[in-house]
């Protein structure tokens, strides 16, 4: 990020470089609250490393975090933020607009993005090498694991939570936003970020996350998670004054020319292709500070200065790069008409939505990250639910677009583009008509969406010819009352629908269930009716994952699932499960992290479109991947199938554990529930979970 190879050459100029404050003294100076401007995406990379620095020190520590500790992730930034507050300190964090969210970006970018998603993706085989015991965890380049699937969603509730401000780009990167921030915010000191364009910004104070907080004060009280004040915060900072007096620059002017020809985000896409740039200009800036000395500007410049006359691309991003950094740039977020655009945009700038919605009403949708089991032939989570994007597509885009492209992986393949088509099913309304619905519309909206596995249309021939005319009229009335009522109107359920059926097609003793004079018993209501909506909520997603898993992709087991429904549903050690440090098996992770991807997709996307999610539970109320492990673990250590269960942890004993004993009991608190989503796949048995196996390990 920022102007390439700039860093390594602060890093060979310190002193000249940069200066070290106190920010605990120097928040003293400030009448209100001093704050620090950040930079949500690298902040995030701090947390990770306070977290393990505090709470771990294994490598293994890096996957389980991965794959996803939200509890602990929401603990350890509320400790973080009150204790900045503790000492004059409020911090206000910027997050960038998702890829595809904005136009200009998305054609300026799209070849890096695709290069990082591909160096992610080799990453991932890489961990699942070490899972199936291939090659050690020291192959495994932890720095470039995969964020936890919804560790951003977590850490904006719970910023949201501690009513800190939280500034959402629409469209776009943030770092625009936050140079002019920094200059109009008069209690604004610095911009916590590892951008080096904060050093090219007029007037600007880089704070660079390696250098925030370099006593390791910061986090004392997250052993306890009880805040603690820091005695002090030592951080070393980077102005942009320092930067033009090392580089030996005459004013601002010259300082954005070398950056430019030093390759920017949007001039190195092109620089990079050039042998002549990569042999002798890369990386060199005090030989590029001399040419713009002496030269003045980029066009008078031997080599660069050629490339502006033949190469349009460049030309253009050397004009943008001088708004960018000049601050004279128009607004990226590239205003346009229409009611959706508009009702997207307030719901991103209010925090109701994520910015992804934007790209999704683009028709541009970038696959999720996840931990999975990338091996020949094994299903794409992003790929499979594409059929429920589909119906969130169906609300989002306008009405001349058909499809959106997305952009991940694919079996068998890395990367490439896939057209997915929105639903068809009229019932969906458009997000006009979704903005003026009352919540339980929404809700049932909701619930109607989430169940589409379940009713598929198939052509058959003339139920007259392939039944007779009488069972044939009948059969059409009941298709028509299944029709007019599935996931509407009465929502009928498939056990009413069968009463149905026996109903009219038995031969019924009349007088005998006249005589019985039986009161008429409520219908089997939704989900939601049944069960209040945060639980209902956890049944719908369990249900859809059972629909999409049970013979085809996962091939979910029945045990696998009750361990799925002990996980969700009970009360968890969180902080004990943490410290076993257990081993994953590659099927463990993946199961855990497609529950992940459901449960994004399913909340962030259709349920902050509906207006619903603020009901539902959040990550860290459900997800923890270490408890998660050990449920999945005790359960399978001596399964039958060897995908289940190995690799084993050796140095974990079921008893040390006692998790299966959790699985058992939950499943038995949850008995009517559990029956209710199962229904139609396998019958409740929970014997399955207290048989003892036999089996060489």
């Amino acid at each position: 990020m920022g102007v390439h190879n700039l860093w390594s050459y602060f890093m060979q100029n310190v002193t000249e470089t940069v200066a070290y404050f106190d920010l605990i003294e120097l928040a003293k100076s400030y009448p209100e609250k001093m704050n620090i401007l950040i930079d949500f995406f690298s902040f995030e990379h701090f947390l990770v490393e306070k977290f393990l620095a505090r709470l771990g020190k294994a490598d293994i520590d890096s996957l389980i975090y991965a794959g996803g500790e939200y509890k602990l992730m929401d603990r350890t930034l509320r400790c973080l933020i009150l204790e900045l507050r503790r000492v004059n300190i409020e911090p206000i964090f910027y997050l960038d607009g998702a890829k595809g969210s904005a136009d200009i970006s998305t054609k300026q970018k799209m070849q890096r993005w695709k290069n990082k998603y591909v160096e992610s993706q080799k990453c991932l085989q890489n961990v699942f090498f070490y899972l199936r015991g291939e090659r050690p965890l020291t192959d495994v380049n932890l720095s470039r694991l995969t964020r936890p699937c919804l560790q951003e969603m977590q850490h904006v509730l719970t910023l949201k939570e501690l009513n800190c401000k939280v500034v959402s780009r629409v469209s776009g990167e943030a770092d625009y936003m936050i140079a002019k921030d920094l200059m109009e915010n008069q209690n604004a000191f610095c911009v916590l970020s590892n951008d080096t364009d904060f050093t090219i910004f007029p007037d600007s104070v880089l704070l660079p996350q390696d250098m925030f907080d370099i006593s390791f004060q910061l986090g004392q009280g997250l052993s306890s998670f009880e805040p603690r004040v820091p005695e002090n915060l030592i951080c070393g900072i980077i102005r942009t004054e320092n930067v033009m007096n090392l580089l030996k620059l005459p004013d601002h002017r010259s300082l954005i020319e070398v950056a430019i020809i030093g390759g920017n985000d949007f001039t190195m896409p092109i620089l990079s292709k050039h042998s002549t740039f990569m042999h002798h200009y890369k990386g060199n800036f005090k030989y590029l500070s001399s040419l713009i000395n002496q030269s003045g500007s980029i066009e008078k410049c031997d080599f660069f200065g050629e490339l502006m006359v033949n190469d349009e691309n460049f030309r253009n991003a050397v004009q943008h790069s001088r708004q960018f950094y000049s601050l004279s740039l128009p607004d990226e977020e590239e205003p346009e008409k229409g009611y959706s655009f508009n009702v997207i945009a307030d719901n991103i700038r209010l925090g109701k939505f994520p910015s992804a919605i934007m790209s999704m009403h683009r028709g541009i949708y970038w696959h999720r990250q996840i931990l999975e089991d990338p091996g020949p032939e094994m299903p794409v989570a992003e790929i499979v639910l594409a059929q429920l994007r589909a119906y969130i597509y169906k609300i989002l885009l306008p009405h001349d677009k058909s499809y959106a492209v997305e952009t991940g992986r694919i079996v068998c393949k890395l990367l490439t583009d896939v057209k997915v088509f929105k639903a068809t099913d009229d019932r969906i309304p458009s997000l006009a008509e979704v903005i003026k619905n009352t919540f339980s519309s929404n809700l049932r909206l909701f619930e109607l969406i989430i169940q589409h596995q379940e009713f598929n249309k198939f052509k058959w021939e003339s139920y007259f010819n392939q039944f007779g005319i009488q069972l044939g009229f009948i059969g059409r009335l009941l298709r028509y009352f299944l029709c007019l009522n599935w996931n509407q109107n009465l929502y009928i359920s498939p056990e009413e629908f069968y009463v149905l059926v026996a109903w009219i097609l038995a031969e019924h003793d009349t007088f005998h269930y006249y005589k019985l004079q039986m009161k008429p018993s409520p219908r089997w209501e939704s989900y939601f009716n049944q069960f209040g909506i945060q639980l209902g909520f956890i049944g719908r997603l369990l249900r859809y994952f059972l629909c999409l898993n049970w013979n085809q992709n996962l091939y979910i087991s029945p045990e696998e699932f009750y361990v799925l429904v002990a996980w969700i549903l009970a009360e968890h050690d969180t902080f004990h499960y943490y410290k076993l440090q257990m081993k994953p098996s590659p099927r463990c992770m993946t199961m855990a992290s497609w529950f992940q991807a459901l449960y994004r997709n399913a909340y962030a996307f259709l349920g902050n479109i509906l207006d619903v999610s603020h009901e539902f539970p959040s990550p860290r109320d459900l997800f923890s991947f270490s408890t998660w492990v050990a449920l999945y673990t005790s359960c399978f250590l001596t399964h039958l199938n060897p995908t289940f269960r190995l690799p084993c942890p050796p140095h974990v004993s079921i008893e040390e554990m006692l998790a299966r004993l959790v699985v058992v009991e939950t499943v038995q608190k949850y008995k009517n529930f559990v029956t209710r989503i199962i229904d139609g796949f396998f019958f409740f048995d929970i014997r399955i979970l207290q048989e003892d196996r036999k089996v060489d390990l």
